[in-house]
């Protein structure tokens, strides 16, 4: 009986031994197995962190200068550059306690005429010559002249209407020009065709006295009238010295 029992202890024992070998290799594995996991995870993490700074490194970046000015580097001098085309100057010109003027300035014509721009007109002066273009697809000058004596209306017409003598068929219309609530001169209008364009023109004379202006604008024609009012309203503009210039 004695003997049976230490038997049984001993396979006791043994297998007591085997099962905790065991069980210490599992463990043992699996902490390999769990260190190889947490590398892996390192290594994507790396990876992760250097894909994100490749991206940073691709994508595109725009710095907007603030002014035109910049120093060149190799050098000690600064240069300006243009910026949509126009120069941008780091400080602005300024009078202090100052505020803005009135707006009542014009562009004298000659002696006697003067005319007001609205916005967006671009003026050029030749001489006696006011040459004027507008975004609008508008262009047109106004001469002063020098006039011995006034021309009578029935005259102008056709002094006017010989203007289109070589033009191509066409309907021409007239309007009366004014000053001080007078007749003071004609304005012959035509459509005409520009590069198979609808296109119309504007040709007249306003005349007082020994003084006068000769008008000749076109436009390529969009049919919304704005670029006829435009017309009218730099031709109203106009004074004759004190004397408001106005249309029929």
């Amino acid at each position: 009986m004695k003997k049976n029992c230490k038997s049984i202890i001993l396979i006791t024992t043994l297998l007591s031994s085997f099962l905790l070998t065991g069980c210490d290799r599992k463990v043992s594995q699996l902490k390999q197995e769990n260190k190889k996991l947490n590398q892996n995870i390192e290594n994507k993490d790396r990876v992760i962190e250097q894909l994100k700074r490749d991206i940073q490194g691709l994508k595109i970046t725009e710095e907007s200068p603030t002014t035109s000015l910049r120093t060149i580097e190799g050098s000690s001098v600064p240069e300006f550059i243009t910026i949509d085309g126009k120069i941008e100057f780091p400080t602005r010109l300024e009078m202090p306690n100052s505020t803005e003027a009135v707006n009542n300035s014009y562009i004298l014509l000659g002696n006697k005429y003067k005319f007001v721009p609205s916005n967006n007109w671009l003026i050029k002066l030749q001489g006696n010559t006011l040459e004027c273009s507008h975004p609008s697809k508008v262009w047109g000058n106004l001469k002063a002249i020098g006039m011995k004596e006034e021309i009578p209306k029935d005259v102008l017409k056709e002094m006017l209407k010989s203007f289109f003598n070589s033009f191509p068929s066409t309907k021409i219309t007239y309007r009366e020009t004014f000053i001080d609530g007078r007749n003071a001169g004609l304005i012959a209008n035509a459509p005409i065709t520009v590069d198979k364009k609808p296109y119309f023109i504007n040709v007249g004379v306003i005349q007082k006295g020994e003084y006068g202006v000769l008008i000749l604008f076109a436009y390529e024609d969009n049919k919304s009238g704005v670029q006829q009012e435009l017309i009218d309203l730099l031709i109203s503009s106009g004074m004759y010295a004190d004397y408001k210039i106005s249309l029929e």
